[in-house]
């Protein structure tokens, strides 16, 4: 579990220090402040290629088809507060994981060409290699260490079909997993692939529980067949069937988030306006919910909100356990982003006394 996290240079993060990190984190503060970037940069961390760093601007609506023809500098350079400087990510977890990464752009000695493909590009094994042979003298080299280790060391450039990415360096497969929840958006396929293998589990009685709360007609889910595709419908009483789309965003979003949350054995789930379509009545009770899914695992969460009631029903759900949760205001002053903790005693004064930390 990452306690602590520092920047430099990561999109408006000239430095930013975050401490004493928890189980569940919740972000608050002003908009364009910092809190999904502050996410961002917990993803980015552990990312040995640059061409999954393209997610974050896919989960910010910018389409992959645009990438075409951009060199790298155009492609990640969002990421960089200034261009021109190294970009760094560390996260400690304990005295014996420290983990580094660092982004920068240099001049590209070698053009991304070899054989099988190239990673970051769909459908590359079945083009002309010359195709790609545009590939700008730019390039991105990011790079992981791991208490001092080199683990992992790639290279991004441009080209006529977009991204294309090499690994100098590849470590072994990543035992941790990061999931970026968006603010919108509909069940994706791993969201349906999660269900089916919970519902032959039996395991998804937890699930039907906690939306229940948002629908209390609601029996039981199933995939269903629709049009050439298949749809996940909410069962209701009397047998009626109702495409989940149907049955509030609300529900659709407690779906997102529980299936996804039951993914991820080990890393990160980070949650992009956690309460976005739900009312403040259901909210104690679906933060209640993903607790108990991420309870037992090595799971770390990061959430973003701007509602006060969010706040508060995050400090009920972690009533007994008030330490499993951190409050992390972003304010920006003449000095830059900072960050500032409420632990549970500060947040139960802050909330008796009706005080605004948003």
């Amino acid at each position: 579990m990452i306690e602590s996290l520092y920047i430099e240079n990561f999109r408006g993060f000239e430095r930013l220090a975050v401490e004493g990190l928890t189980k569940f984190n919740l972000i608050i503060g002003r908009n364009s402040v910092g809190k999904t970037a502050l996410m961002e940069a917990l993803m980015a961390g552990g990312t040995d290629n640059p061409s999954l760093l393209l997610n974050l601007a896919t989960a910010r609506g910018i389409a992959a088809a645009s990438w075409a023809n951009l060199d790298a500098a155009e492609i990640w350079g969002d990421l960089f507060g200034d261009r021109r400087r190294t970009l760094t990510i560390r996260s400690i977890s304990g005295p014996n994981s420290d983990v580094i990464a660092t982004g920068r752009f240099q001049d590209a000695d070698v053009h991304i060409l070899a054989g099988g493909g190239f990673e970051g590009v769909p459908g590359s094994d079945a083009v002309d290699v010359a195709a790609l042979t545009n590939a700008r003298p730019v390039e991105l080299a990011w790079s992981v260490s791991r208490n001092g280790n080199l683990v992992a060391d790639a290279r991004g450039q441009g080209t006529q079909l977009g991204a294309a990415t090499r690994q100098l360096l590849q470590q072994q497969r990543a035992d941790r997993l990061g999931m970026l929840i968006g603010m919108r958006g509909a069940l994706t396929a791993d969201n349906l692939r999660t269900f089916t293998q919970l519902k032959e589990a039996g395991k998804l009685q937890p699930i039907v529980d906690a939306v229940r709360v948002l629908a209390p007609e609601l029996v039981d889910f199933e995939i269903a067949a629709y049009g050439t595709g298949h749809v996940l419908k909410g069962i209701l009483n009397g047998g009626i069937y109702r495409p989940v789309g149907l049955l509030g965003e609300g529900v659709v979003r407690c779906l997102m988030v529980l299936l996804s949350s039951a993914q991820i054995e080990k890393g990160l789930i980070c949650i992009d306006d956690i309460d976005a379509g739900l009312h403040h009545s259901v909210l104690t009770n679906c933060l209640a919910a993903l607790r108990r899914f991420v309870a037992g695992k090595d799971v770390q969460v990061f959430a973003t909100t701007h509602s006060y009631e969010c706040i508060e029903a995050a400090h009920r759900a972690f009533a007994d356990t008030a330490d499993d949760l951190a409050v992390y205001r972003l304010d920006r002053d003449a000095d830059g982003i900072r960050a500032t903790r409420y632990d549970g005693e500060t947040r139960a004064y802050a909330i008796k006394r009706g005080w605004e930390v948003r």
